[in-house]
């Protein structure tokens, strides 16, 4: 039996980055004398917001001469938004050399968001060269601290033999990891897994169930997989994995 076939099956990389996030600062009553360790970190913790406000306000420009002084200083936020403004050429002329110096600078400090872009940046090639192995070794650490972007192309280069043997177990994986957490296009690829038995048994109920979240979640080929799959299922089968995607809640990256 041929595999399913279905408009963009073969789904590349996310071509999404992950974007700086807010941090929510609490206020702590401090008492006694402040250190200088003390107000330098509340100095750079003020910059950073005047920085999120900018780009917030979209005066990019403001907030990377903001997030350049404190990635000076190590701030490690500061840096991954950096190298995503440089990335994106925003506030800076777009140089995807700068992007990856930010991103690593970031990444080394666990940042995992950062990890997961200098990944990205790596697989599609900078100054035109990839580097699979490089990308494969960045997703890993952020697909570790549960990023699910990093998780899914992660378990991509795996079903495509992309700086690692092609092992289809490995790819269904970081796809259910991914999916798991909400990552549509894994939810995808992991529907599809189980409708063709690659990498795992052949398996209708959770085909259509990975299917039909796919779908809910705006990936419009997911509709086809879920279709063609019903058509192999008893009525019994259907309910069932119609209960499981109604069921189903995404759980923490946490």
């Amino acid at each position: 039996m041929s595999p399913l076939r279905t408009p963009g099956m073969e789904r590349k990389i996310v071509k999404r980055f992950s974007v700086p996030a807010t941090v929510i600062l609490l206020s702590v009553i401090l008492l006694g004398p402040v250190s200088p360790a003390v107000a330098a970190s509340r100095e750079g913790d003020d910059l950073y917001r005047k920085g999120v406000r900018a780009y917030r306000q979209e005066d990019f420009a403001r907030a990377a001469r903001l997030f350049r002084q404190l990635a000076d200083r190590g701030h490690v936020k500061a840096q991954f938004f950096l190298g995503f403004l440089y990335d994106k050429g925003k506030g800076a002329v777009q140089d995807d050399f700068e992007a990856v110096r930010w991103y690593r600078k970031a990444a080394e400090q666990g940042h995992a968001a950062a990890q997961s872009n200098l990944g990205l940046k790596y697989q599609q090639g900078v100054g035109g060269v990839k580097n699979y192995t490089k990308a494969v070794k960045w997703y890993r650490k952020a697909a570790k601290q549960n990023n699910a972007v990093a998780q899914y192309n992660l378990g991509w280069m795996y079903a495509n033999g992309k700086g690692v043997p092609q092992i289809h177990s490995e790819a269904l994986k970081w796809y259910q990891k991914a999916a798991d957490q909400g990552n549509a296009t894994a939810q995808y690829n992991l529907g599809l897994m189980y409708a063709n038995g690659t990498g795992t048994e052949q398996n209708n109920v959770l085909a259509h169930m990975w299917s039909n979240l796919a779908s809910a979640n705006g990936v419009d080929a997911a509709r086809a997989v879920r279709d063609l799959v019903t058509g192999k299922m008893t009525p019994e089968e259907v309910a069932e994995a119609q209960r499981r995607a109604v069921e189903w809640t995404p759980k923490s990256g946490k």
